[in-house]
């Protein structure tokens, strides 16, 4: 086990990266939930938060799926975001979930928390969804300070039980750019330094204005925790367009790291990107254990509709020619007061998230 000093290093280090900007937001985040792959300060460590388990943990290791479809997704598509400075010639630097959590808590974690020698590095989750675009989060890249310290790495997966899929130069890409961006919806989509290789390729977005009906069962790709990708195929949606901004609650196993993690529909295309979720800890005492929610208040995480972030990429944004051979596919009739168009979707709500986002970012630049 590596010294306890080295391991806050590393801590810190990845919280400087992405979840520094979690003070500010903690205030700010709608319906009284905060954002799900945040980690609010404590002392010299970060700590974690919004770590949830509904009814029984039903992660498995990718490879495990019995879902042939969207475990192919998960390897050739879905991308862990990371400090890059956890990625050099030799590979990943790594603590595990065990070391993270004692270093956190400084009490170890009980021995029935799943995954504790498994590396936990990744502080959020994305997708690709064009050659060279990853969808997310937009908290997890709020800016391009935040873009330009983020690697994006695939294959960070188990390809069999104690085997780690090995991660080439080819699998690691950089932030270029941020193409679109929405803090109202909690959506980014970002460039790539390059067009990824085979066998990565696209996962699909589902088109159109077509709601979830509560009680839809979903699925759920994410590094939560930091953790190599994990699959939950028992997700469920729960109220429909509850706060008028075209959002869906939902039910499944996420943690901080979940942040920008594709959920899939039962066609296996993509229908929003994990947001946020209630505001709960591990539940600390003689060790560290993981929070479970009560089943019966239903779901209570939060994703927004990824239509409209892709009708504004192709309209007046960047574009795709992938995905904009039709530009009305992604919103047929009218996408409302919300704001498809460019520049159309910051209220006064979403320009104080956005507007915590760069203070939070300019203090990281200035510590």
């Amino acid at each position: 086990m590596r010294p306890l000093a080295e391991i806050r290093g590393m801590v810190r280090a990845m919280r400087k990266s992405v979840l520094s900007g979690c003070r500010v937001l903690s205030g700010l985040a709608l319906s009284g939930m905060v954002l799900s792959g945040c980690a609010l300060e404590t002392g010299d460590v970060a700590s974690i938060e919004s770590a949830a388990i509904y009814g029984t943990d039903d992660r498995t290791e990718l490879y495990e799926s019995t879902d042939a479809t969207l475990q192919e997704i998960g390897r050739r598509s879905v991308a862990a975001l990371m400090d890059a400075r956890f990625v050099d010639r030799d590979g990943l630097r790594t603590i595990t979930l065990g070391e993270l959590l004692m270093s956190n808590f400084e009490v170890p974690a009980c021995e029935e928390v799943p995954f504790l020698d498994q590396p936990a590095i990744a502080s959020c989750t994305g997708t690709l969804i064009d050659d060279d675009l990853v969808l997310t989060a937009s908290h997890c890249v709020p800016t391009q300070e935040f873009c330009d310290d983020l690697a994006i790495v695939f294959d960070y997966h188990y390809a069999a039980a104690g085997r780690l899929e090995e991660i080439g130069p080819e699998d690691v890409y950089t932030c270029e750019s941020i193409e679109v961006i929405s803090y109202l919806r909690d959506q980014a989509i970002i460039r790539l330094d390059r067009e990824v290789e085979p066998p990565h390729q696209p996962a699909t977005v589902r088109e159109g204005e077509d709601l979830l009906r509560a009680g839809d069962r979903l699925s759920v790709l994410s590094h939560g925790l930091g953790l190599p990708l994990k699959f939950d195929d028992n997700a469920e949606a729960g109220a429909i367009n509850p706060d008028g901004i075209d959002t869906f609650y939902f039910a499944s196993d996420i943690f901080g790291g979940s942040s920008g993690a594709p959920i899939f529909d039962r066609r296996a295309e993509i229908v929003g990107v994990v947001s946020r979720g209630p505001t709960e800890d591990f539940n600390v005492g003689r060790c560290v254990d993981l929070e479970e929610e009560d089943v019966d208040e239903g779901p209570l995480q939060v994703s927004s509709y990824v239509y409209r972030t892709m009708h504004k990429l192709c309209n007046g944004g960047p574009g795709s020619e992938r995905l904009c051979r039709d530009k009305k596919a992604w919103c047929p009739t009218e996408c409302g007061s919300g704001g498809c168009a460019a520049g159309g979707e910051v209220g006064g709500g979403a320009l104080l998230f956005g507007l915590a986002l760069a203070m939070a970012a300019r203090r990281r630049r200035r510590g």
